[in-house]
């Protein structure tokens, strides 16, 4: 019997793992998605009707019982003696926690999940040399692991779209769309994105009132470059109505999210740039609506921008504090709809300024009190007096400081070091009472080549000593300067710091580990050194997987010995 052979394939430099994704998912296609770089290593994704259901990645991105650690479910102890009896039973680990009775059979798909979706995001970050096969109606992974658990398709897809791109094709995709007014599918199912709260701020702007991507941009409702691929993905997946005979949204099949229609096309003879002014061209004096709507709407604009820096967020949107999320996004909707920028400034040029800064400052308050994160940290600065008129200023400054350090978080993860410690820096001057923010900078600072090169961290440690004694109760603190004395060779202060962050938290796995390693050379005289930072790890033999994948797999997946 002859081997299988693919019926599409290529490089993902030509075709991304994102249009991959969509095209599989719109042709509801089974079979397996076989990714190889150029060293030879070798990822896998099985298909079921175009959803992903089973991966096996090359570098191990988050084995199960990690996973269940971090969701609470098992503690470490129960992890170790699972694993040994997978070695000696020839069971898979999940299976074994279900005989236990330590999960429930809901628990643990939802698991499998979301170690599927973080595969899937995983590889979305392939390089672009990356060459692909698509096996259609073939399972290379049926013997791998257990039975397939199909995930939420488009929610993968935005995790791997918002953290990798690709931006080239955001760019070129964006520029298609031009000027064009966006908006939504009438079939449109944008919540099984799984889009968070600022994310789904954009949505609700959208919905409110179509307009174009410049206009999002100039709301700063999220990231620019994070806007553009929010926009992307719902572009490819077709979720957005463009007016051109667009065919049903992708993986949308459930119905609507909404019940409420998009607003009608632009008129055929109306220019894309209607209302706007080429940048060349001659300004001519804009007319002023002079009717009792007008004249009442300008009223409630100077009313707003006369109080507007007097108010919390919940009087800016004119609810109680008590108010639900879908509260405040239904009032905000409705201000949205009243105040736009460009909707006023049509009719009532002079008001420009005074509605831009009304409507930019209740963005802001939809922005931050529909996260519950920022909500929180908000409502603990009205009760100190931060909200109040004259301390507006240091709210803002407050929560720009808890933006960057998200944009620096993410950042980190995607090994911008130097671009994640700028704004970790810039979120420790804007906030300097958060230890959090600070640490993390010499933290970030501290994995900077020219740093790692030198091996000199007695300045960052510094800087760590003042964050414990800032707060002596971080356990983020005491662990970024454990791992700081350890590169240091101060073992005995690392271990010091790495045993305050176990007592406080047993299931601080990494903590375990570096308290055994030191306890082993102590009882044994040996070295026992970890694994070098960014080193490769793989699995142990037999842990969590059915030894026996099928010849076409080995053809596959095999690799030289010499290697």
């Amino acid at each position: 019997m002859s081997a299988p052979r693919p019926i599409a394939s290529g490089v993902l430099s030509k075709t991304p793992l994102s249009n991959l994704l969509v095209y599989i998912l719109d042709r509801e296609l089974s079979g397996t998605l076989v990714l190889e770089t150029q060293d030879g290593a070798k990822s896998a994704l099985t298909f079921v009707r175009g959803v992903p259901a089973k991966a096996r990645t090359s570098d191990p991105v988050i084995f199960l019982g990690r996973l269940l650690m971090e969701q609470g479910l098992i503690d470490d102890s129960t992890e170790a003696s699972t694993l040994s009896r997978v070695v000696s039973e020839k069971k898979l680990f999940g299976q074994l926690l279900l005989e236990q009775g330590v999960l429930t059979r809901e628990q643990l798909i939802k698991a499998l999940q979301e170690q599927v979706t973080r595969k899937v995001e995983w590889m979305c970050g392939s390089p672009p040399t990356t060459a692909y096969g698509f096996y259609q109606d073939t399972d290379f992974l049926q013997g791998y692991g257990g039975e397939p658990t199909p995930i939420r398709p488009l929610a993968a897809l935005w995790r791997g779209v918002r953290r990798f791109g690709p931006d080239d094709l955001v760019e070129s995709s964006i520029e298609r769309l031009g000027d064009r007014p966006l908006r939504f599918h009438p079939d449109a199912a944008v919540k099984k994105f799984g889009f968070n709260a600022a994310e789904s701020s954009v949505i609700d702007v959208v919905r409110a009132k179509t307009q174009p991507l410049a206009a999002l941009e100039r709301a700063e409702l999220v990231d620019a470059r994070i806007l553009k691929r929010l926009v992307f993905v719902l572009f490819i997946t077709r979720h957005l109505d463009l007016g051109e005979g667009t065919g049903d949204p992708i993986g949308g099949e459930a119905g609507p999210a909404s019940s409420r229609r998009p607003e009608p096309s632009r008129p055929r003879g109306e220019p894309k740039s209607a209302g706007r002014i080429p940048a060349h061209a001659s300004p001519e004096p804009a007319a002023v609506d002079t009717s009792p709507e007008a004249e009442e709407l300008g009223r409630e604009v100077e009313e707003r921008f006369a109080v507007v820096d007097q108010q919390n967020y919940y009087e800016m949107l004119g609810v109680p504090e008590s108010a639900s999320t879908m509260e405040i996004q239904t009032a905000f909707f409705q201000l949205a709809k009243r105040f736009h920028p460009d909707k006023v400034a049509s009719q009532l040029p002079a008001l420009r300024e005074q509605v831009n800064k009304v409507f930019s400052r209740i963005s802001e308050a939809h922005q931050v009190l529909t996260d519950d994160e920022r909500r929180t940290e908000y409502e603990r600065l009205m009760r100190e007096g931060g909200a109040s008129a004259d301390e507006q200023e240091k709210v803002q400054q407050v929560l720009r400081a808890a933006q960057s350090f998200q944009k620096a978080e993410v950042l980190f993860k995607k090994r911008d070091l130097a671009g994640a410690a700028e704004l970790a820096k810039k979120a420790s001057e804007d906030d300097p009472e958060q230890a959090d923010y600070l640490a993390f900078y010499a933290w970030t600072t501290s994995q900077l080549p020219a740093r790692m090169e030198q091996n000199r961290y007695e300045d960052l440690i510094q800087i760590l000593d003042r964050c414990v004694a800032q707060e002596p109760d971080n356990p983020r603190c005491r662990w970024y300067r454990g791992q700081l004395h350890k590169r240091a060779n101060n073992i005995k202060l690392a271990i010091r710091d790495f045993r305050w962050v176990l007592e406080r938290n047993p299931r601080h796995v990494d903590a375990q580990r570096e308290v055994r390693l030191y306890e082993m050379r102590r009882h044994t005289g040996h070295s026992v050194k970890p694994p070098a930072a960014g080193a490769k790890t793989t699995d142990p033999p037999g842990k969590g997987l059915n030894a026996d994948i099928g010849q076409i797999w080995g053809k596959l997946f095999k690799r030289d010995k010499g290697k």
